[in-house]
């Protein structure tokens, strides 16, 4: 049994990113290979098979796939017609989080167990869709602004193509036989990548899919080259590591999200496949998105800036504790905020100033009571400051604006 390739990278490069769009033609087989994200595959040219988790599916001008990273697949090409492919790769993360732009996709995600990862467009869907790849790839060379909110739009119209196209396409044209018994694995791989944050243990998981635990044990190490549990601390490294790209998320918060018991247990396993404390990744994440992306970090770090501020507005919070939350040093979060317009002072105090006047018109406590509520530790403060920004006091503000 040939253990397969595993790829943690989005790109050629052994960098991280969160996407990565080419064309290239294929002209030998690809081999065994799973990857940590999910990738796109639409064929414009060329002839071949994509066998994923056993099954061979044909491929020819039109065909569309998604592989998961619980598909283990490798590429047969026609050596005559060789394969021409466009290729999208992302993160799962887009599928799986509900605030980004895809995460109203997910039921693609949860459906795959049930519907086939490769189908047939017909012409009229693969024009468009041919179209889409080409605009990605574009989108993917550009640095102007919003090109990853339509970068993402552009892949939710791919996926609908996709999702809709495999629906309606009869399956048993493209669909070669495999063992049961290998087919039935692949649904225990993509239940513990669906339910890997959950309370789960291979006697359960053996109980559910019929098999003794030693024969589960073997038929995951044939498949992906890790047992049960190696398999399932992988997955839950993997999504950590995406948490820990968050400074707003603790590392005691992302070890309980993706169903470690302790911050222990996520130490231990962190060690183990990443070679690194949870920390010094995260250090590691930070400075290698300063120095590649310098810039172009301030509108995204000013935003979440505001956002941990909205969070704890009401604490005793100082640039000092800004800066150590998000891992940056305390001059380079000023050099942030003042070219923004503002100081750190000025931007906590508008924030504050903003929860007051929700409080002011929303409810009945006193001002001197909001004052406190709002995180100010002085009154002649707190009026001072909101008669700065709104040019008249709370109480003439709660007045005003309650009897319009």
């Amino acid at each position: 049994m040939v253990t397969p390739i595993f790829i943690s990278y989005q790109n050629y490069f052994g960098t991280k990113s969160s996407y990565f769009v080419d064309f290239n033609t294929l002209q030998s087989d690809f081999p065994l290979h799973r990857h940590s994200f999910i990738e796109l595959e639409l064929i414009v040219g060329g002839m071949g098979k994509n066998i994923i988790n056993g099954f061979a599916y044909n491929l020819s001008e039109g065909s569309l796939s998604m592989t998961l990273p619980w598909h283990v697949h490798e590429l047969i090409i026609n050596k005559e017609n060789p394969l021409q492919i466009h290729k999208c790769n992302f993160d799962v993360e887009f599928l799986i989080n509900k605030d980004t732009p895809l995460g109203e996709l997910n039921d693609i995600l949860t459906q795959s167990i049930h519907l086939p990862p490769v189908t047939k467009l017909d012409e009229k869907s693969f024009q468009k869709v041919r179209q889409l790849f080409t605009d990605l790839q574009e989108e993917y060379r550009d640095t102007r602004q919003w090109k990853d909110t339509l970068f993402a739009v552009k892949i939710a119209e791919i996926l609908i193509y996709f999702d809709r196209s495999r629906k309606n396409l009869s399956q048993d044209n493209i669909k070669e036989n495999t063992e049961p018994d290998n087919f039935n694995i692949w649904k225990v791989i993509e239940y513990i990548h669906t339910s890997f944050n959950q309370e789960i243990s291979i006697h359960e998981i053996a109980d559910k899919f019929h098999y003794s635990e030693n024969h589960l044990n073997k038929l995951l190490k044939d498949n992906v080259g890790l047992n049960f549990f190696d398999l399932l601390q992988e997955i839950r490294v993997r999504n950590a590591s995406t948490l820990l790209m968050s400074s707003i998320v603790s590392i005691q918060d992302a070890a309980s999200m993706v169903g470690f018991h302790s911050r222990d247990g996520l130490y231990r396993a962190f060690e183990k496949v990443k070679g690194i404390s949870p920390e010094k990744y995260r250090k590691t994440v930070v400075e290698n998105a300063q120095r590649l992306n310098y810039q172009n970090t301030y509108p995204i770090l000013y935003a979440q800036i505001i956002y941990y501020l909205h969070l704890h507005y009401k604490e005793d919070i100082t640039l000092v504790d800004l800066a150590q939350a998000f891992h940056y040093n305390r001059t380079y979060f000023s050099k942030i905020l003042l070219e923004n317009g503002k100081s750190f002072t000025d931007m906590l105090q508008e924030i504050r100033i903003y929860h007051a006047c929700t409080q002011l018109l929303t409810t009945d406590n006193m001002v001197n009571e909001i004052c406190f509520n709002v995180g100010f530790s002085s009154v002649k403060t707190f009026y001072r400051t909101f008669k700065k920004l709104k040019g008249i006091t709370p109480g003439k503000f709660r007045l005003e604006n309650m009897t319009v």
